[in-house]
């Protein structure tokens, strides 16, 4: 398959090119007149996004509140397209956990990572993080925050899962 994305450009407007070949089962639904279509946006989009699941700290000790709990370097740019977090060990109680990403000292989130009593997973948390900083540059410094654990019980086995495209 031939594709080019021009670098630094939303997923709205890069310029794509498909080679016809390329298209196959696709074909003008991928290729038409008017440009490349909102399926071949979404299937192309897809093929360039990458993830990463980041431990913090570990997976068998409860987890405690505090900053810097996993601190990593980004080694090439990139664009956060989503992220999400699981536990373990669900928290319980009638608070969930709270979980901060922030880059070179600034959080990267205007809504916090949540995860709801008795939940694994931040993807079901009645409250979901927004991303206000998507970009990360070569060597910033990504640190995971604890702010919030279970009332009654912390979680255990807390990861964290960076969706992202290349720059």
């Amino acid at each position: 398959m031939a594709i080019f994305i021009q670098p630094g450009k939303t997923t709205q407007d890069r310029r794509t090119v498909i080679s016809a070949d390329a298209a196959g089962d696709y074909g003008t639904t991928l290729l038409g007149t008017a440009g490349i279509a909102a399926a071949a946006e979404i299937a192309i989009d897809s093929y360039f996004k990458n993830s990463f699941l980041i431990p913090v700290p570990d997976e068998t000790t409860d987890i405690t509140t505090g900053v810097a709990k996993t601190t990593f370097r980004i080694p090439y740019p990139l664009t956060i397209s989503d992220i999400r977090a699981s536990v373990n060990t669900a928290p319980t109680g009638v608070s969930g956990i709270i979980i901060d990403v922030n880059k070179n000292g600034s959080s990267i989130l205007s809504t916090k990572l949540s995860i709801d009593p008795t939940e694994e997973t931040s993807i079901t948390a009645g409250i979901q993080p927004v991303i206000s900083d998507n970009v990360l540059e070569s060597d910033d410094e990504v640190t995971i925050d604890i702010d919030q654990i279970g009332s009654t019980n912390a979680c255990k086995g807390v990861k964290v899962l960076f969706t992202y495209i290349n720059e």
